[in-house]
Formats: structure tokens, sequence, C-alpha cells
């Protein structure tokens, strides 16, 4: 089964203050690791003016699910954390799970996604291509959101 990968770029670079021994624990991986209590999941929104109550949240801001559950879940996903300027983390997708990401990229085109990891939005980019064959990156400046997400994938 050939498979895809997606990098999740979680921005990390110098101008963020990472505790070293945190940087040097996931820089530079080979390993591919098997997650299993973990989901990804991406929910078709939009920006709320409004705080609201069944809203997904992030920096201050309220977004409202397009739909009532996410338009992709994965779970049991492969990944390896990576990083030399970077931390990052690649998922590795099969060929169903590139073909639903390419499916919900095309219909939401011109989108906000929100990226959330065990009921935590990571990031809400705005979709500008259809994603199914490349790779692509997502970035947050959030360290301490970025430090939660390598400990809970290290503990499953």
């Amino acid at each position: 089964m050939k498979t895809k990968g997606i990098v999740l770029s979680l921005m990390a670079s110098t101008l963020i203050n990472i505790p070293s021994s945190f940087a040097k624990e996931y820089q530079n991986s080979t390993k591919l690791t098997q997650a299993k209590k973990s989901k990804f999941e991406f929910f078709p929104v939009k920006l709320s003016k409004t705080l609201i109550k069944d809203g997904l949240f992030l920096d201050g801001k309220s977004y409202i699910p397009l739909t009532k559950k996410p338009a992709l879940t994965i779970e049991n996903f492969k990944y390896q954390s990576l990083g030399n300027s970077e931390l990052s983390i690649k998922l590795v997708l099969g060929k169903k799970e590139n073909k639903a990401l390419a499916d919900i990229t095309r219909k939401y085109y011109n989108t906000k996604l929100a990226v959330v990891f065990n009921n935590k939005v990571l990031m809400v980019p705005s979709i500008k291509k259809i994603i199914g064959n490349d790779s692509i990156i997502l970035n947050t400046s959030n360290v301490k959101l970025l430090e939660e997400l390598l400990l809970e994938l290290k503990e499953s």
C-alpha cells in the first residue's frame, strides 16, 4: 500500500524559546512510530465574530464548525518527529486517508480547516490547494501545544 506523508511543521525555530532538552529529544529522529490512542480530526470552519458555546477555539478566536462530525478522522497512524531548524511531525497516511484528504480539500477549497489533535485545536489554516498527493505544512507557534502533542504521541 503506497503511503504519502503529511508534514505538520510545528514551528519551533530559534526565535521561539524551546528547552534544549526537549528539542534534542525530538530532532533528527529517523524512527517511524505507530500511534494507537491518538487521533487527528479535520473540521471545515468559519471564524465567528463572537464566542460560541459549541465552537472550536484557538488563540482567543472562536470558529464555527461547518459539519457536525469531522470531515476526516485519522487514527492508528504512523508518525515521525523531524527537525533541524524546526520541529515537525510527519504523519504517514495510507491511500484511503490521502484520498479522503484530497476530497475534503477539494470540497472546502478557500475555507478554513481546523486541525484537531485529541480534542485540542492545533491550527486553522485556509485551504488554498487540493491536498492528497503532496505533503502539506501546517504551522503553529504555540510551543506548549507542540510539547503536549509530542508527549501525547510518545505515550500512545
